[in-house]
């Protein structure tokens, strides 16, 4: 009985041990425009090391591909760039779509940081419409529809079609304060700014 409570504690504890590592780990999830040029968090260790033969290494852990050891550069690729070899800080040039994944900092397998890099490439679509007019925009068919309903901090609503119809317009209207469209894995995302006009001020200058 009292080995199995041994047994019992020991797995208790190396689960405390467990949550207390991952809540130590340092998450990032960034967006970053197709194009752009992003630097990662600094990579060094977070807890000195007692000794100096300990590497820390940044790599792609979705691909496995080693990045940089103790500040220098690895990869051959021709976009990336240590930016200080002091604080180890990896710049990434031109963005492209296969740079979307896992990027891990670790110091003697004591993971310092992890980023989540989601690649997208987005646009900005003005309209005009007319007061009190109806329209009807158009997301991708794996799309989201993403509305602020409000300023800033207000009611935000989603909805999953390809279809948004806006009725009855208003110049002050404050039902439509930021519309976005997204694919679902968020690669492609559209906003929509919408200028109304008045059919009084139309006339009146005509």
């Amino acid at each position: 009985m009292m080995i199995y409570n041994d047994y019992i504690f020991g797995i208790i504890y190396l689960f405390i041990l467990f949550i207390e590592i991952e809540a130590t780990i340092k998450n990032y999830k960034l967006e970053q425009q197709i194009g752009s040029t992003m630097v990662l968090p600094p990579c060094f260790p977070t807890v000195p090391s007692s000794t100096d033969d300990v590497a820390t290494i940044l790599f792609k852990s979705d691909s496995g591909e080693l990045l940089g050891m103790n500040g220098i550069l690895i990869s051959n690729n021709p976009r990336l760039m240590i930016k200080n070899p002091h604080s180890f800080e990896l710049a990434i040039k031109l963005i492209e779509l296969s740079d979307e994944g896992q990027y891990e900092c670790r110091t003697d397998q004591i993971i310092n940081y992890i980023v989540h890099l989601i690649v997208i490439n987005s646009s900005t679509i003005h309209l005009n419409a007319l007061e009190g007019s109806n329209i009807t925009l158009q997301c991708s068919e794996n799309g989201m529809w993403t509305i602020e309903e409000n300023h800033q901090g207000g009611a935000v609503r989603k909805q999953y079609t390809t279809e948004l119809v806006l009725n009855n317009l208003q110049r002050n209207d404050n039902r439509f304060q930021k519309i976005i469209c997204s694919t679902l894995d968020r690669h492609e995302k559209r906003e929509y700014i919408i200028d109304i006009m008045c059919i009084y001020i139309l006339i009146k200058n005509s």
